[in-house]
């Protein structure tokens, strides 16, 4: 997806973030849900991911004790919340918010 440019520059960080957005559309377009990890975004970054992601069903999920980014975070997992709770709590944020129905 970005061979072509360099990981470390700053300089292509803007088309790393929109070649990410295409990817995650097309994805989205086949009905899948997508799952990115991603370090050291902005609420920016999403914003620009937006633009070419055309569902509104991007969720932000921090894991870790502290939120150090001004991403508008939809869920905060803690370090010590058990793997099962942490995956319940996504299940429930993603039925509330209409992208996977409730199982019956």
């Amino acid at each position: 997806m970005d061979a072509d440019i360099k990981s470390t520059s700053n300089n292509h960080r803007e088309e790393h973030i929109r070649r990410l957005a295409e990817v995650a559309n097309v994805m989205l377009d086949a009905g899948m849900i997508l799952i990115v990890t991603a370090t050291e975004l902005t609420q920016d970054d999403v914003d620009l991911m937006r633009t070419a992601i055309t569902t509104d069903h991007i969720e932000s999920v921090w894991i870790g004790d502290e939120i150090t980014t001004d991403i508008e975070c939809s869920l905060h997992i803690r370090r010590f919340d058990s793997p099962e709770g942490a995956a319940d709590r996504i299940r429930e944020l993603l039925v509330e918010r209409g992208s996977i129905f409730r199982p019956l």
